[in-house]
């Protein structure tokens, strides 16, 4: 439960960062972007591989939610 909540708050803050983008004030965005891509080298990278999911499906969904996805994987 807490990580779907989690997910949706990633979600909202890659909206909210958006507008924010779009009004000439990207760095918010680029270090969410930035942030999770080390993520995906750091761990999740790991963790797809361990799990059996395919490298661009745990780029993807780090991408889109961050340590709230490959935290439950790593778990389950």
């Amino acid at each position: 439960m807490f990580f779907k909540i989690g997910q949706a708050i990633c979600v909202g803050l890659y909206g909210w960062f958006g507008v924010l983008a779009a009004k000439k004030k990207p760095l918010p965005l680029i270090g969410l972007l930035l942030a999770h891509l080390c993520e995906y080298f750091l761990v999740a990278r790991k963790v797809a591989e361990e799990k059996g999911i395919s490298q661009l499906k745990a780029y993807v969904m780090c991408q889109l939610f961050g340590f709230t996805w490959w935290v439950p994987v790593k778990k389950g």
